[in-house]
């Protein structure tokens, strides 16, 4: 539920990614978060990954929280991506195990395909983001 949220710009760079979120895509990531993310089968196979220049760290409030009580990669339900680089976009962000300077996102199209982009582009996202319910 979106009621009380902040919206505001993260700037990275586009860097290549593990490998290991699209080759293991139906067997560990999907099983994993259907659950908790029923939309995880309508996204792309695979994250577009950002290096963070500014901020240098961002991590959404409920990771960490997921992270400890689970122990395994989650998505965020609090923060939302609906820009990148001006052109509207939804993604969401995955932590499947980068530290806190790089973000990975998830959504229904091939990001870098659909804008365009290459390896160490500089990329702006606007992320909304949800106060956490206590």
């Amino acid at each position: 539920m979106w009621c009380s949220h902040r919206t505001f710009n993260l700037t990275g760079c586009y860097v290549s990614g593990w490998q290991s979120a699209s080759s293991n895509w139906i067997e560990d990531i999907v099983a994993n978060q259907k659950d908790e993310f029923p939309m995880i089968s309508e996204m792309y196979k695979g994250t577009f990954n950002i290096r963070l220049i500014d901020p240098v760290e961002y991590v959404p409030a409920d990771i960490p929280l997921m992270r400890a009580k689970k122990n395994r990669s989650c998505i965020s339900k609090i923060a939302k991506i609906i820009t990148i680089n001006g052109s509207p976009i939804e993604a969401f962000i995955y932590n499947g195990g980068w530290a806190s300077d790089t973000i990975e996102l998830i959504s229904t199209i091939n990001i870098s395909q659909s804008l365009g982009l290459s390896l160490e582009d500089t990329v702006t996202i606007e992320v909304q983001e949800a106060a956490m319910s206590t």
